[in-house]
C-alpha cells in the first residue's frame, strides 16, 4: 500500500510539472498553503479522496467532478 502511496504523489508531482505549476500555486488553487501542499506531495500529510479529486481535476485528469 506505501508503494502504490509513493507511486501517487510522484504521479502528482510529475502532473504538476508538466503543467508548470509551482506548489506556491497548486496551494493558492487548492486553498492551503505552499507547505500544506509540499507536505501532501512528499507524504507528510495524508490526502483525502476529495482532495485527490481536486487535485486531479486541477491538473486536468480527470473530466468529471465525481
Amino acid at each position: 500500500m506505501e508503494n502504490t502511496l509513493k507511486n501517487l504523489r510522484q504521479l502528482i508531482r510529475l502532473y504538476r510539472l508538466k503543467k508548470g505549476y509551482s506548489q506556491e500555486v497548486m496551494g493558492e488553487l487548492l486553498g492551503i498553503s505552499q507547505s500544506a501542499y509540499a507536505n501532501i506531495e512528499n507524504g507528510k500529510n495524508k490526502i483525502t479522496v476529495d482532495k485527490l479529486l481536486e487535485i486531479m481535476r486541477l491538473l486536468d485528469k480527470i473530466s468529471f467532478w465525481v
